[in-house]
């Protein structure tokens, strides 16, 4: 199906108003199903249904010919730039027996944004589908044809395959799906709506001793109207790209510096479930440090410079507060004997001064040393550092801000760490459930649980709770008060939330999901989630939907949806209020099974990831365009 706009120029005489005509023979909604066939180019559609995960997000999707079996009627809306509907089409899918499209004609010329909804009939009309086409052009002289990716709501949509458009439907996105793949890769939302995502493990070498990881300096856009993966380029047409190859790093857009990227710490090689672990060796160690601890990307110059400031141990773990302009780097390994590290340092996130060597960097020293801790800033620049591994003992949790000197100033928790019943853990998830700058309430869930006996690193363990609420209250100076932290257990732990490096990202109204991760590196046969792809592991495949109940006690679980990959080290990145975008990880680890056991893999194959999904919240869509047009 394609939705036409004709100007008003190419009205028929005496049409005195804008009017709407359908004209519908048929609507080709590309759907996917199983695996797909390649797409004839012939075949003509301006909404673009997304695959979902189950039919392999690698694949071209395949032309049915209708819409999906949740679409009764679609509403396509025609909204100016200020977002005000300026006309509605309403159709649904009566027809199979050509290619057709629908009309609207009497448009005035200008740029404009095509919205489409999904409804599905019902008590209530819901919306469950959705997207919007870029900004177009409507000219006098020209009839516009925009294309729509659909996302289904409450649902995984395959995105960065090949692309679905088809005005070039054999286009890989820019080779997005040869070579995209990356896992603990970084991403940012620009001020202007873009997103960008940047190096990550690209390349695998496993060896008995464990795999070795090494990262990529790609840097790729990518754009939700379309769920297609591009690189960027230079003036010069030359492909944009890191400084060096990092990965386990973060990456913001400087306040105010549109065109400018900075991605900052990380590391520039891994190794994965190396010997020793589970023990004293965590199971993503033997990191090589980047040799420049910011990389300055400017856009617009196609440039990219390595910036040399201080930093905090190997491995360290990061925390951005956008707000303010700072990006935490707090403790990590000591790069000479490995050991945890007990430094903390605060960068300004100024992208000029960071060139020029006048940046603003605080250095200070953490209550201990700690490595595999969690980290969130707070509104009021206060950086809790929560979980992590002292070389002997659990790390406790601690406060670092700035004093009124303008210096480094780090307290432990008067908590100490998580309640009695709850396992302290290294590699926890940590988000923030509210903040007010008078009260605040952070989640902690997951991780491995450590101990003081021999082995001090183990696998997530279904049986010990590793979920707690972090509480803390203001000292009436613009700063938390560390002695006001309390903790609270949360109830006995789900299934999905058994699991270490995981991300969780909220998507509003207090909902959270929570994806990738891995819960350990053996097969438990019919585990929830647990797939054995390659060698014997068990990296969940779910993603979960949940919220913490009203009385701040438990886990209310909205829903669990089943990734058809493994995705440990998948970037999860909130776009938009509602939707979050899931992006590469590793299927697995070690050596694919085959008859020999000794036998390398070939040459072409990867646990790593390139493709992903959007997860569209439900409610994201707006109903009331459903109630507002319906079909009769």
């Amino acid at each position: 199906m394609r939705v036409s706009l004709e100007p008003e120029s190419t009205r028929r005489p005496k049409t005195k108003v804008p009017r709407l005509f359908a004209f519908l023979a048929a609507l080709v909604g590309l759907l996917g199903c199983g695996r797909a066939a390649t797409l004839d180019s012939s075949e003509t559609s301006g909404l673009v249904f997304a695959n979902g995960v189950s039919a392999g997000c690698e694949n071209p999707p395949l032309s049915t010919g209708r819409l999906p079996d949740d679409v009764d009627w679609i509403v396509a809306r025609l909204l100016d730039t200020a977002g005000v509907e300026k006309s509605a089409l309403v159709f649904s899918d009566v027809g199979l027996e050509s290619p057709g499209e629908a009309l609207m004609t009497g448009v005035p010329p200008g740029r404009y944004v095509l919205d489409v909804t999904g409804c599905s009939s019902g008590p209530k009309p819901r919306a469950t589908w959705g997207g919007k086409s870029r900004a177009f052009e409507v000219l006098e002289s020209r009839k516009s044809a925009p294309i729509v990716f659909m996302k289904r709501a409450g649902a995984l949509s395959c995105v960065g395959g090949w692309n679905q458009s088809p005005l070039a439907p054999q286009f890989g996105g820019d080779e997005f799906l040869k070579n995209g793949s990356s896992a603990f890769a970084a991403g940012t939302v620009a001020q202007d709506g873009r997103v960008f995502v940047s190096g990550g493990f690209d390349q695998w070498n496993p060896k008995p001793t464990g795999d070795t990881l090494t990262a990529g300096s790609r840097l790729w856009q990518f754009d939700p109207r379309t769920g297609i993966f591009i690189g960027t380029f230079g003036p010069e047409g030359l492909r944009n790209a890191l400084h060096e190859p990092r990965a386990m790093h973060v990456m913001v857009e400087p306040p105010g510096d549109q065109g400018m990227l900075l991605a900052i710490g990380g590391v520039r090689s891994a190794v994965l479930a190396p010997q020793g672990f589970p023990g004293d060796v965590a199971a993503l160690d033997g990191a090589d440090d980047v040799e420049f601890t910011v990389d300055v990307l400017d856009l617009n110059a196609g440039s990219s410079t390595g910036v040399k400031t201080a930093t905090a141990g190997v491995q360290a773990t990061l925390a951005v507060s956008r707000d303010r302009g700072w990006v935490a780097l707090a403790g990590g390994r000591n790069p000479t004997d490995g050991k945890p590290a007990d430094k903390v340092v605060f960068i300004e996130t100024d992208a000029s001064a960071l060139l020029d060597g006048t940046v603003h960097v605080l250095e200070g020293s953490l209550t201990s040393p700690r490595f595999a801790s969690g980290a969130v800033f707070l509104s009021t620049g206060d950086l809790v550092l929560v979980g992590g591994w002292t070389g002997d003992k659990p790390a406790a949790s601690e406060m670092v801000f700035m004093n009124t000197s303008g210096a480094l100033t780090a307290h432990e928790l008067g908590t100490g760490g998580p309640p009695p019943n709850v396992s302290p853990t290294a590699y926890p998830s940590m988000a923030v459930l509210s903040d007010t700058g008078d009260a605040a309430t952070l989640l902690i869930m997951g991780g491995n649980p450590l101990d003081d006996s021999t082995f001090s690193f183990t696998n997530p363990d279904p049986e010990k709770r590793t979920g707690w609420l972090l509480q803390l209250d203001a000292d009436g100076s613009g700063h938390y008060d560390p002695d006001s932290a309390t903790a609270v257990s949360l109830d006995e732990p789900r299934q999905w939330a058994v699991r270490s490096m995981a991300s969780i990202v909220s998507v509003g109204d207090g909902e959270m999901v929570m994806a990738g991760g891995y819960r350990n590196f053996n097969e438990e046969p019919g585990t929830p989630g647990c797939g054995v792809v390659w060698g014997s592991f068990c990296f969940p495949r779910t993603l979960a939907l949940f919220s913490v109940d009203g009385k701040g006690s438990g886990l209310v679980e909205d829903g669990v949806l089943e990734d058809s990959r493994s995705r440990l080290g998948a970037l999860a990145l909130p776009l938009d209020p509602g939707l979050v975008l899931v992006m590469g990880g590793m299927d697995g680890f070690g050596y694919p099974k085959t008859d020999d056991a000794t036998a390398p893999p070939p040459p072409s194959t990867t646990p790593i990831l390139s493709t992903g999904y959007l997860f569209v919240r439900e409610g994201h869509f707006d109903p009331a365009v459903c109630a507002d047009h319906p079909l009769h």
